[in-house]
């Protein structure tokens, strides 16, 4: 008869202790684990923004690129066309004597 008495108690003793651990486990480990999960969550949506934002700027200065690119060429253009009614109005003075 000792030893069933015996065997319960240890299995008593045994299940508070376990039950202790896993309080210990839970409010350590686990809270450390859960916190680390939503700082990596919020890591990933400040890295998705910030490379949105790269994104945009890499098209922005394409447009800026193409633009000024742009803007050069009509400039030489019309550089070009004034260049040419000068030498024209110069041809025309040249020739037929007018000033």
């Amino acid at each position: 008869m000792q030893m069933p008495h015996d065997l319960l108690s240890w299995l008593s003793v045994g299940s508070i202790l376990l039950g202790g651990l896993w309080w210990v486990l839970k409010n350590t480990i686990v809270n450390s684990i859960n916190g680390l999960r939503t700082d990596i969550a919020s890591l990933k949506d400040e890295l998705k923004i910030s490379n949105s934002i790269t994104d945009n700027h890499e098209i922005r200065l394409t447009k800026l690129e193409t633009w000024k690119h742009d803007k050069w060429e009509v400039s030489f253009e019309v550089l070009l066309f004034c260049k040419l009614i000068v030498l024209g109005s110069c041809t025309l003075v040249s020739n037929y004597g007018i000033m």
